[in-house]
């Protein structure tokens, strides 16, 4: 096209090369992650080959033999996850606890008690920024269970992998775990926190449109992503480096921490 229109401005200029293709070629950040569609009905995520849900967990201080029995039991029933299924663990120590404390403080009185509530909450946002020794972070996990291929059309394996949802919820709740599931909305808030780093205890702002794919809304417009030729690449705002991403390059062997 570019040619096209040299060509049509003067036939004697010899065609040249694009000078924005390898600005097009770069690869984008959204390409990288596998969120696509999300179903409402069923709660639901498609994604780029698989299907699955998320629940985001609050974690447990310490386990009893009793609740490891309970997560082994989930494990030991091999109809609610075929093979090919993946479940992830994603322990998150957030510093945007500014949500939190403003409600913690605006559940306070009007007067001494605000006051002070709000005197508590200014010193916890400087632990949580690092302002102050001994950071606060707001602790939880995400659970991502997935089956293999888009299963929106194959009412048994949808099923299946409902009744797995309820069975890894019923388990973790006889743990004395508040779980709840994550629409697409919140996915994306989610997701918008761990990777739009901004220094801020306030949540990203996330806006979610279900006309567009999940992972083109994730990364805010003036951040950018370099990708480096051993597969890894760092996340950037106004040329900066706010993050780095890793490619593993050799495999971890079975049993290597037992």
């Amino acid at each position: 096209m570019f040619n096209k229109l040299l060509s049509f401005l003067d036939p004697t200029i010899e065609p040249v090369e694009n000078p924005s293709k390898p600005w097009l070629q770069r690869k984008r950040f959204y390409s990288l992650l596998p969120y696509e569609a999300y179903e409402e009905s069923s709660g639901l995520f498609y994604n780029k080959g698989a299907t699955g849900f998320v629940l985001r967990v609050h974690p447990l201080v310490g386990a009893s033999l009793k609740d490891q029995g309970e997560l082994a039991e989930f494990f030991r029933q091999n109809d609610l996850l075929p093979e090919g299924s993946s479940l992830q663990v994603l322990f998150v120590a957030s510093p945007r606890v500014g949500p939190l404390l403003d409600y913690w403080t605006h559940a306070r009185k009007e007067g001494i008690y605000r006051h002070l509530a709000e005197n508590r909450r200014d010193f916890f946002i400087k632990k949580a920024l690092g302002e102050v020794p001994y950071g606060v972070f707001d602790y939880y996990l995400l659970f991502s269970v997935t089956f293999p291929g888009i299963i929106s059309n194959n009412p048994v394996s949808k099923e299946t992998l409902m009744r797995a949802r309820t069975s890894l919820e019923n388990s973790l709740k006889h743990m004395g775990l508040f779980t709840y599931r994550l629409t697409a909305k919140q996915l994306l808030q989610e997701l918008s926190n761990l990777l739009n780093i901004s220094g801020s205890v306030q949540n990203e702002l996330a806006p979610y449109s279900e006309e567009d794919s999940i992972s083109k809304q994730v990364l805010h417009p003036h951040r950018g992503f370099v990708e480096k030729g051993d597969g890894s690449g760092v996340l950037t705002q106004g040329g900066k480096v706010m993050c780095k991403t890793y490619c593993l390059k050799v495999l971890l062997t079975y049993g290597l921490f037992t």
